[in-house]
């Protein structure tokens, strides 16, 4: 049976490295294929392998493993630079195509603005292995157990993941 699951950001991690360069919500399209950006590294940060905020970014060892389950995947290299230590990192954007996937089953806000209740369409996500959810305002990175069998393996950091219901 096919399980898939919300890649989310780890909150545990008190120290992660961040873009401070990067606006919000920058689609992929508008993104260049190679940008460099200033980042903030706290002292004892670390430099973890799944960046949410304020986009998603994805470590080297991420993005081979992902592109492995997608071979149409697109990518777009991101170097942070943290010029007061002389410090950088190589981290990707991914390109997740945004599916129309939600199940009728799926429960919204009083406005229906926002998911209360993620629902996904068995039949519609068969074989994808990830995606965004099309036409609702989270960022929600969805992907399956194959997928995310795979990066724990590799002992990857700076993700949890969240079970998705399937209808």
């Amino acid at each position: 049976m096919q399980r898939y699951y919300v890649l989310l950001e780890d909150t545990r991690i008190p120290y992660k490295i961040q873009p401070s360069s990067l606006p919000r919500n920058t689609s992929f399209e508008d993104f260049p294929p190679v940008q460099v950006l200033d980042m903030t590294v706290p002292i004892h940060g670390e430099f973890s392998d799944w960046l949410s905020v304020p986009t998603t970014l994805l470590s080297n060892a991420m993005k081979r493993i992902l592109a492995k389950y997608n071979v149409q995947a697109r990518f777009k290299r991101v170097y942070l630079i943290d010029r007061k230590d002389n410090q950088s990192a190589l981290y990707w954007m991914p390109y997740a195509p945004a599916m129309d996937v939600l199940s009728p089953r799926a429960e919204f806000d009083l406005q229906g603005q926002y998911i209360k209740r993620l629902v996904l369409d068995r039949e519609k996500v068969q074989g994808q292995h990830f995606f965004t959810i099309q036409g609702i305002r989270e960022p929600y990175f969805i992907i399956s157990i194959e997928a995310a069998e795979s990066l724990l393996r590799r002992n990857l950091s700076g993700f949890r993941l969240q079970s998705v219901e399937l209808a």
